[in-house]
């Protein structure tokens, strides 16, 4: 069966369906879908560009409401994506942790994998998560403002 990638902005225009023209055409895609002509394959960096935008300063919507939104879309027929049940479970502890969705991801992948993450991010010790938190020198500046930096950060920063 033919297999399309599904783009942000089609489940956009579905969820907030602020262009009617562009709701009803992505209706449409998403009823195609449902009736086997194809499969839609959504992506987790998809996942990410939505909430980004949808709880982003122009949408400003709420955290729980975008997690079950996605969460519904992950469920309609004709929908697929690799990691179907860790997005779910991604988005869950997006909206009831009050983590980003990348760092909830990564604590479901990390976590099957068996393996440990490493952050300066102390967040992953509060969801259970295996992680190595990076030694530092603490430098002091002439103003008596300290910075962290790690012990051989060389080269121009971006």
């Amino acid at each position: 069966m033919k297999t399309l990638f599904l783009d942000t902005n089609i489940i956009l225009r579905y969820l907030l369906r602020d262009h009617e023209g562009m709701y009803h055409a992505a209706v449409n895609v998403f009823e195609q879908a449902e009736h086997g002509e194809f499969v839609l394959y959504i992506e987790p960096m998809v996942l990410a560009e939505c909430i980004y935008v949808l709880t982003g300063p122009v949408y400003v919507r709420n955290r729980s409401d975008v997690a079950r939104a996605l969460a519904e879309v992950l469920l309609l027929e004709g929908i697929m994506c690799e990691d179907k049940d860790r997005l779910t479970e991604s988005l869950t502890m997006y909206a009831e942790q009050n983590v980003d969705f990348t760092d909830a991801y990564l604590v479901c992948r990390s976590r099957d994998a068996e393996a440990g993450i490493v952050s300066f991010d102390r967040d992953f010790l509060r969801l259970g998560s295996s992680v190595h938190i990076p030694d530092v020198e603490t430098l002091s500046y002439k103003n008596g403002e300290e910075r962290r930096h790690p012990p051989s950060a060389k080269g121009d920063s971006i």
